[in-house]
């Protein structure tokens, strides 16, 4: 099982435009509204070098709150091939 890149699931209140661009900066995710007004479910993942402390630390400065979060899997990290190779 690959565990390079692990997945959260993040449950925050006051998402918007600020904290998405925020949570872009840092890492990849998946964001879907979620029941309350200015919710949104989250799937993030995270690099080796960062730490779900990180992630929810940038979320708040943005003016998110960060309700819960549990890990929920992992998968490989990302590679690319250079178009120069054959």
């Amino acid at each position: 099982m690959a565990t390079e890149a692990p997945v959260w699931s993040v449950r925050v209140s006051g998402w918007g435009a600020g904290p998405a661009k925020a949570l872009s900066m840092l890492t990849d995710f998946i964001a879907v509204p979620d029941q309350a007004f200015d919710g949104a479910a989250l799937l993030v993942t995270l690099a080796k070098e960062m730490s779900l402390e990180s992630v929810s630390a940038a979320l708040v400065k943005a003016g998110a709150t960060v309700r819960s979060a549990a890990l929920v899997g992992s998968h490989a990290t990302r590679y690319t091939v250079a178009a120069d190779k054959a």
